[in-house]
């Protein structure tokens, strides 16, 4: 880790952030409807957010437990993939609340072997990272937006229902 001597007190971070325009229980209820939607036939237990340039595979359902309103809503162990044959980055993602309106996608290395230098690998790591966030937390508010366009085109006839 490096210090900036012009910035006291500034210590940098791998953690990427990206807002969700979701409310907390809302976006809780999407991260598990997408888990389900995009769940692999062979591995259910683990499901993939395609961006254009590459893939974020997550693993498990992401349920934790909280304790306390600013804990994560969904955690869960995940790859970051540029292409196939390149080797994936150990990630964790997770959906926090950040008021009782919205809530933010979190990603941040995980494994013995974290890309910190300075260099190639923490710039592949910050584009993969912050365009998997971006796209994820596209796909929640997309889900959303689907489930009310279905409540509105035919009311009561599809009762949204939490999954997970």
């Amino acid at each position: 880790m490096t210090h900036d001597h012009d910035r006291p007190g500034f210590i940098p971070t791998l953690y990427v952030a990206w807002p969700l325009d979701l409310p907390p229980l809302t976006a809780q209820a999407a991260f598990d409807a997408q888990g389900h939607l995009l769940a692999r036939k062979d591995s259910p237990a683990t499901w993939a957010i395609e961006t254009g340039s590459s893939e974020l595979r997550i693993f498990g359902s992401g349920v934790v437990a909280r304790h306390g309103p600013a804990c994560a809503l969904r955690r869960a162990d995940a790859h970051l993939r540029r292409g196939r044959r390149r080797r994936p980055i150990a990630v964790e993602v997770e959906v926090t609340p950040w008021s009782d309106r919205r809530c933010e996608i979190g990603i941040r290395p995980r494994g013995r072997k974290v890309p910190m230098t300075d260099g190639f690998a923490q710039r592949r790591y910050f584009a993969l990272a912050v365009e998997a966030a971006q796209r994820l937390a596209c796909a929640l508010e997309c889900q959303v937006e689907g489930w009310m366009v279905t409540q509105l085109r035919h009311p009561g006839a599809g009762d949204v229902a939490h999954v997970g």
